[in-house]
This record gives structure tokens, C-alpha cells and sequence, in this order.
């Protein structure tokens, strides 16, 4: 996300090379509308209030499916025709299996506010569900995928869509904006804490709240496919994982790939098993009925020291929370919970779910209530509204230390014990 906006289509490169010479097509019954062509550019789905054009691409199959993809031209919630250019070329494999593809531009940071780009990529769903009989496509069976911001955007579509507004009298917005299934590469999923990690992305509070897609999951969000790189700085992993954790719990069929040793974008190897992935999850989740493909299968499945080494993983990483919640949750902690502007570079991060993150970098954190530093890690809560630290010893009413973090009280503010034996929290003095 905070890598330059040439990053996505040099990752996308990658991610569709793999899938170009794919052979397996859908089986579908809705025909291409007749004496249209393969490919329509330009197609202009809605107007900004300064004039600007909204326009995407309609990329169709000579044996159509009936379903189709959305693909979210978007890095750094910026759009771009060049960019666009990029994204159509995951069109031909995706083509191939038979479904209609739909390159979306929209408006971009920081020329309009992200409301308005998620407003938007809303009102693009919406114009396809209009057009769908146009289109040769079923609405029904509408996904969408995207990387980073993209990713980001298309797992808000798969958790907030709407039936629509019977009463406007712009006849695109009486159209649903609801998808069928979602494929979100490295997306950031809570903003708060992608701000926190990223100030320079100048995400407000108000953004973070409206437009994080892990506050809005229900039973009712679109089935979602995620891949994540574990060495992921720019968006870490866990953004990934905790929205896979919150889809699941509210029973949504969901899948996550974690891609060992890979940053913010896949390549080689690592982007044809996603790619493969991606094509497999709209299959499954769009309605279409794949044809037997023992290359498809192998990329699907993987060998079996690959599963083996996922599985190894897994359980270190489960160690490892279990060791860190023990430290940070369960045993003798300070408390600072009055808010402030913390920073910290966030490599190495871990998730304790419920918890919140805990960051093992320096990390500095001035609020109205004292200022706190620490080297060895700090539990943030999951709105970033709250600190823990670990092992806390009380020097004086002001000050209060602990294993690599000290922390000093604002004048007014003191601190006490807290409600467990061990724990202690900093409050406001009372006259």
C-alpha cells in the first residue's frame, strides 16, 4: 500500500502469466448477446461531480459461462487506463473458463476522498447488475477480485452490499450492489490499524470506522477467498488472517492462502498457485461446473511437503500466540487506555485474536493521559484504543515501568492498581 503504484501492475504480471495458457472452460447456458463484440472499451458507468467520466472495460467469452468477474483496477486507491491495461490481461485465462470479465476504473486518492471511491465501485456493481441481460450475464452470479486497495475494496462489496434504493431517481441506484463471491489479494481489512502503521496514507478516523471491511462481516458477506505473504511489511499478513478468523466465525464460507516468504505481491511460483486458486473460488462460488485439469489440480492442491511445511507453521504460529497471550493478556499488565497518536513499524507484528496486535518494534505512543515507550512490544487493542503492556512494576504515582517499556503520566492523570492482583491502569486524578 505504501509502495509505488508501478508495484501492482509488475504484480499482476506475474499473477495472470501463469493462467495464459490454461485450456479448461466452464460449462454455462447464457449466451454472448448476439453481434457483440469480444471486447467493449470505455464504457461509461456514472459521472463525478467535477465531470469526470467512470468508465470500465467488458471483456467477453467466445463460450460464455454466465457468470462474471469484476477486477478492481486499483494501488494505493489510485486508477488508472494504464493500470487498466494491466488488469485486462488476467481477461483471456479467465475468458477461456467462460466467464465475462469487467475491468473497473475508479475515481482515485487523492483527488477524491476514499468515500468516494467505494461509492464508485458500489455504483459499478450496480450498472452491471442493470446491464446484466446486456451483458449475457446472470446477477446472481457476479464476482470480484482485486490486490492491495483492490483487495481492500472488493471484500467491502462482499460485506456491505445493498438491494438498492426502490425510490432514487437514478435508476442505476435502485440496482444491487451485492456480489457472489470475492477473491481479495493482501488486502488491508482494518484501516485503523493500516493508518496506525501508515500515516502517510492520511486515513481519518471516520474513514477507518465506515470502510474497513472486518467491522461489517455477518452471515450474510459473500463468500471470500484471501492470499496473504507472511513477510508481507507494506500490509501485514494478520490483516489478512483476522478477517479470514471474523468471515468464518459468522459462518461464511471462506478460504485463506498464507504465501511463505512473500511481500506485498506474488511472483513465479507463488502467483500461479493464487491465480489457480482465484479461478477455482468463482468456479465454485459463481455456479460453474469446471472440466477435469490435472495441471489446475496440482497448483490446487499442492504437494505434499508444501502442506507439510503449512501445517508446521501453523502450529509455531499458534504456539506463538499462545505464549504472547499469556504474556500480554493473562499475566500482570499495565493498562493505558486514553488514546493517543502511537507509531511503529509493524514487521513482525502477531495477532492475538480478541486481543488485538502486538508490535515488537520501537514503539512510541503520546496521548492526553502520559507517554509511553516500549522496545520489547506493546498489545494494541484492535480499534487502537487501548495498550497493554506486560510485568508492570510502579515506580511513583506518575511513573511505571516494566520489560523494555516505561511509561510516564500527564499531569492530572495517576496511577493505581488495577482490578487483578498485578494489574495496574492509569485514570484521572481525583480532586
Amino acid at each position: 500500500m505504501s509502495g509505488t503504484p508501478l508495484r501492482s501492475p509488475v504484480v499482476l504480471l506475474a499473477l495472470v502469466a501463469c493462467a495464459c495458457s490454461a485450456t479448461t472452460r466452464g460449462i454455462g447456458t447464457v449466451p454472448i448477446p448476439a453481434r457483440q463484440p469480444p471486447v467493449t472499451t470505455d464504457v461509461v458507468y456514472g459521472y463525478k461531480d467535477d465531470g469526470l467520466a467512470l468508465m470500465l472495460d467488458v471483456y467477453r467469452s467466445a463460450r460464455p459461462n454466465g457468470a462474471g468477474v469484476i477486477a478492481i483496477v486499483s494501488g494505493q486507491w489510485q486508477s488508472s487506463v494504464e493500470l487498466a491495461q494491466v488488469f485486462a490481461q488476467a481477461s483471456p485465462p479467465l475468458n477461456e473458463k467462460g466467464f465475462t470479465v469487467f475491468v473497473v476504473k475508479h475515481g482515485s486518492r487523492p483527488r477524491y476522498p476514499l468515500s468516494s471511491v467505494v461509492a464508485d465501485m458500489r455504483r459499478s456493481v450496480r450498472f452491471i447488475h442493470q446491464h446484466a441481460k446486456e451483458y449475457g450475464v446472470d446477477p446472481n452470479r457476479i464476482g470480484v477480485f482485486g490486490n492491495s486497495s483492490g483487495g481492500h475494496l472488493a471484500l467491502l462489496l462482499g460485506t456491505t452490499g445493498d438491494s438498492g434504493n426502490p425510490s432514487a431517481s437514478d435508476p442505476v441506484l435502485r440496482e444491487s450492489s451485492r456480489v457472489a463471491a470475492v477473491v481479495a489479494n493482501y488486502p488491508a481489512t482494518d484501516l485503523a490499524r493500516l493508518a496506525m502503521q501508515h500515516p502517510i496514507l492520511n486515513i481519518t478516523a471516520a474513514e477507518a470506522a465506515e470502510f474497513s471491511p472486518i467491522r461489517f462481516v455477518s452471515p450474510r458477506s459473500a463468500p471470500s477467498l484471501i492470499a496473504h505473504g507472511d513477510a508481507d511489511t507494506t500490509v501485514p499478513i494478520d490483516h489478512g488472517e483476522t478477517m479470514y478468523a471474523a468471515l468464518m466465525k459468522a459462518g461464511v464460507p471462506a478460504s485463506f492462502i498464507p504465501i511463505r516468504g512473500a511481500g506485498h505481491g506474488f511472483e513465479g511460483a507463488d502467483a500461479e498457485r493464487a491465480f489457480a486458486a482465484l479461478i477455482q473460488w468463482f468456479e465454485q462460488h459463481l455456479g460453474v461446473q469446471p472440466v477435469a485439469d490435472a495441471a489446475a489440480a496440482a497448483a490446487r492442491d499442492g504437494d505434499a511437503e508444501l502442506r507439510a511445511a503449512e501445517e508446521l507453521r501453523e502450529q509455531q504460529r499458534q504456539a506463538r500466540i499462545a505464549e504472547l497471550r499469556q504474556r500480554f493478556v493473562d499475566g500482570p499488565v499495565f493498562v493505558m487506555a486514553c488514546g493517543g497518536s502511537g507509531t511503529s513499524n509493524s514487521l513482525g507484528a502477531v495477532v492475538i485474536p480478541g486481543a488485538g496486535t502486538v508490535y515488537f518494534n520501537p514503539y512510541r505512543l503520546s496521548g492526553r493521559c502520559g507517554t509511553l515507550a516500549a522496545e520489547n512490544g506493546v498489545l494494541v487493542a484492535p480499534d487502537g484504543g487501548s495498550q497493554r503492556l506486560p510485568a508492570p512494576v510502579r515506580g511513583d504515582d506518575a511513573t511505571i515501568s516494566g520489560d523494555g517499556w516505561t511509561f510516564k503520566a500527564a499531569p492530572g492523570w495517576v496511577i493505581r492498581e488495577g482490578a487483578r492482583r498485578g494489574d495496574y491502569e492509569v485514570v484521572r486524578q481525583q480532586p
